[in-house]
């Protein structure tokens, strides 16, 4: 199904159970000054998406109170307001992606898929990219981000991610999240999807050394796919450009070699099953 018309019914969707829901929603999630929720918005679609049907999913939006004062949060945007700032700024307004992480993850797989881009293709107009919660909770006091973490956070959110795979349909689903993907949100059989779960992305790489999973991959399997990670990123560097930054002296961080590393190898372990 052509992209546009994936969009508009989706958008129409959701409207539609938020306006059932909006009343009994989680009374911690973030509100604007009417003390009103925030709708919730489809995943950003690439015109193309139907070619590769790559889905990726982050976290969550962590609003604030300025960001909400955003021309994108007007009531005639708000339901697509991934598309319209990506018209408006180039990019997405999923922090995970717009620094470039999940974009080098979405590369590596299409490359592995055997259907790699042009250089001078856009990746993201190639996959679908959203949150896995719909919504944001409150901040801390301090101001900080609060984390979706409870089973009632993300339940809010299951009608919505049950759309997502009917009308997008997607071949591989990249959950970035640090949460567990419910499985009873398919749209069919969980066990004829290719899901990958994978650890968050920060820009920072916040978290990469203390992870569990990543302690686990060597110091030489790292190593011996820096050249190979460090080649793709050369060769998407226009598209990556925080992250080709990241290389000085043709070395890569460690860690985020492992990250990736990892990644491909449950992408290796889906191709072989």
């Amino acid at each position: 199904m052509d992209a546009e018309i994936i969009r508009k019914k989706l958008i129409s969707e959701y409207k539609s159970i938020y306006e059932k829901q909006k009343s009994i929603l989680p009374k911690e999630f973030f509100k604007d000054d009417n003390n009103d929720n925030i709708p919730p918005t489809i995943p950003w679609i690439g015109k193309n998406y139907s070619k590769y049907r790559i889905l990726i999913y982050a976290s969550a939006e962590n609003l604030n109170e300025n960001v909400i004062k955003e021309p994108y949060f007007k009531p005639e945007f708000v339901y697509d307001r991934h598309r319209v700032r990506f018209e408006k700024e180039k990019i997405i307004g999923i922090e995970p992606f717009d620094t470039d992480g999940l974009k080098l993850a979405a590369l590596i797989a299409l490359q592995k898929l055997k259907i790699p881009i042009e250089q001078n293709q856009d990746v993201a107009q190639c996959i679908a990219v959203a949150n896995l919660s719909k919504f944001s909770l409150k901040r801390k006091s301090n101001g900080e981000n609060n984390d979706i973490k409870l089973k009632k956070h993300i339940l809010a959110s299951q009608e919505y991610l049950k759309l997502d795979f009917k009308s997008l349909g997607p071949q591989l689903v990249i959950n970035a999240s640090n949460k567990e993907f419910p499985s009873h949100c398919y749209a069919d059989n969980p066990s004829d999807k290719k899901l990958i779960e994978i650890i968050q992305y920060t820009n920072t790489q916040r978290g990469f050394a203390k992870s569990k999973t990543l302690k686990k991959i060597s110091v030489t399997e790292a190593e011996n796919y820096a050249p190979d990670l460090s080649e793709l990123i050369k060769k998407y560097s226009e598209q990556l450009p925080i992250i080709s930054n990241k290389i000085k002296h043709d070395r890569l961080n460690l860690n985020f070699v492992k990250y990736f590393y990892f990644f491909k190898q449950k992408l290796d372990e889906i191709q072989k099953s």
